[in-house]
């Protein structure tokens, strides 16, 4: 069976993105029902996403999470990828779904001269893309230990490299 994003599935696992998709919209009424908040999708596992997509009855908005390394082992900051490159490949499989987009961590490693670069391209990018409706930056180090044994990243920035993004949004708007 092939879905509508062409990825081929296995009988077996038909039943099952079945039931997952079930669960998730179950999950998303009950989190509705008891607190009266909007129904968040999050993007994880791009190649299955719109097999899982609860569907546009229980989902208002759909979140992603932006970082500049396309790989976990990658130590050398300037092998990174750019805001809109990470952008274009995460919201590939969402382009067709009319929801908004809630951008829930963006981050980037690096000497802070990179990182506010990085961050210049994330706002021109934001701009261009009216349906990005907020954005969470991850403004510190990451859990340590969470890499093994790879340093964590640390995706902190200072004041004045948060001051050239938001000139950059607010200039380029």
């Amino acid at each position: 069976m092939r879905s509508s994003n062409s990825i081929l599935i296995e009988p077996h696992q038909q039943n099952l993105l079945f039931r997952r998709k079930e669960e998730y919209r179950r999950k998303i009424k009950l989190v509705e029902i008891a607190e009266n908040i909007p129904g968040f999708v999050q993007i994880n596992q791009l190649d299955t996403f719109g097999l899982l997509y609860a569907g546009d009855d229980v989902v208002d908005y759909v979140s992603i999470a932006v970082y500049a390394l396309p790989d976990k082992n990658i130590t050398d900051y300037e092998k990174q990828h750019t805001f809109s490159s990470m952008f274009i490949f995460k919201t590939s499989n969402i382009r067709f779904i009319n929801k908004p987009i809630f951008i829930t961590e963006f981050g980037v490693k690096g000497p802070e001269e990179y990182k506010a670069t990085w961050l210049e391209d994330a706002a021109r990018i934001l701009n261009k893309n009216p349906q990005v409706v907020g954005v969470n930056y991850f403004n510190m180090s990451d859990t340590p230990g969470a890499w093994g044994e790879i340093k964590e990243p640390d995706w902190s920035i200072t004041l004045e490299t948060l001051h050239r993004f938001l000139e950059v949004l607010d200039r380029d708007n």
